[in-house]
């Protein structure tokens, strides 16, 4: 078989692998009160499927490195298979820790979006082309690597903030979440941000309606302690919470150093660190906003709905930043498709 239309049947099996994880997962949490025993294998076949996911786009990261003789993230196709697979890995992970099938169910969708999109662009993006000369250099391998692992972790972020103002908006119409969502995260695995001691199940009589009632009207302690009884009544809140943190906590120093090293391949190539290029000038005002979310959060004691939305936001610099400002004029369009 060619290699390249192995290539293009590895991503097209990716993203029916991560579809079918997706209806798995949802299977499992959908059915875990009626037939607990069916649950439990629909959640086997669900991680089990994204186990196929991440062999798969790896695969087909191979034969690309194989037919091009160069890493294969140098275009907009390339890296977003990249981006599936790092995203795929780092579900794994996070399943492994917290056991929860709804976990799969919230982050699954955006690697089926990622890898659907990348099935589905024209061939113009996914040509097998040397390097062109911007590109050929070690910092590819530092820069853009680095900077692929950020939007990765970014992205799982993404969902588990959605997931929370979902959820946050279903409790507000006095909808049970556990109605929905049979398993219960245990508290005593959360931090809620770490902006505090993690909750345990004992820890209730410290959110009492007095406690609220003695701190001073819309002053961030008291927003901070409702919050810490609304992710107590109601611990998927909480656990989308904290994923969020805990992810963007991980992924802000990395897109931080993806940042230098890019002014530092700028530099090399271009004889200067900074010429506010618009991708460059995005990427750092996602940093910037990551940046306001952590500080708002640890420094403010903001959690809930608002980081949550800080954290969207985040991610929306994100994407104007991988794809947007590729229709604008700059130093950084060439790696786009292969043929501009």
């Amino acid at each position: 078989m060619d290699l390249a239309i192995l290539e293009t049947n590895l991503v097209t099996g990716t993203f029916w692998a991560a579809l079918l994880s997706f209806i798995l997962f949802l299977t499992s949490v959908v059915t875990k009160k009626q037939d607990s025993s069916k649950s439990q294998i629909t959640s086997y076949l669900g991680y089990a499927g994204m186990i196929i996911t991440f062999i798969t786009s790896i695969a087909a990261l191979i034969v690309k490195a194989t037919v091009t003789g160069h890493v294969p993230w140098s275009n907009f196709y390339e890296s977003m298979v990249l981006m599936a697979a790092l995203s795929t890995l780092l579900f794994l992970v996070i399943y492994q820790m917290y056991k929860q099938d709804i976990i799969g169910v919230v982050m699954s969708p955006g690697i089926v979006i990622l890898i659907g999109i990348a099935s589905i662009l024209p061939r113009d993006f996914r040509g097998n082309e040397p390097l062109v000369p911007a590109l050929a250099s070690y910092w590819i391998k530092i820069h853009t690597t680095a900077m692929i692992v950020s939007y990765s972790v970014f992205l799982l972020a993404t969902t588990t903030a959605i997931a929370y103002l979902v959820f946050y908006f279903l409790s507000g119409k006095g909808i049970s979440i556990s109605k929905i969502v049979n398993d219960k995260p245990s508290l005593n695995r959360l931090s809620l941000a770490s902006t505090g001691p993690s909750i345990q199940n004992n820890d209730v009589a410290m959110m009492d309606t007095k406690r609220i009632e003695d701190v001073s009207s819309n002053s961030p302690q008291r927003l901070s302690v409702m919050n810490d009884r609304l992710h107590f009544d109601n611990p998927h809140l909480a656990l989308f919470d904290d994923l969020t943190y805990r992810l963007i906590l991980l992924g802000f120093p990395i897109l931080a150093f993806g940042i230098i090293t890019g002014a530092m391949w700028a530099n090399h190539a271009w004889g200067t660190y900074w010429s506010w290029d618009p991708k460059e000038t995005a990427a750092l005002m996602s940093w910037l906003f990551y940046a306001a979310y952590l500080h708002t959060r640890v420094g403010m004691h903001v959690k809930g709905k608002k980081s949550a939305i800080i954290a969207i936001l985040g991610f929306a610099g994100i994407i104007f930043t991988y794809y947007g400002v590729n229709y604008l004029p700059g130093l950084h369009s060439y790696g786009f498709s292969v043929t501009n």
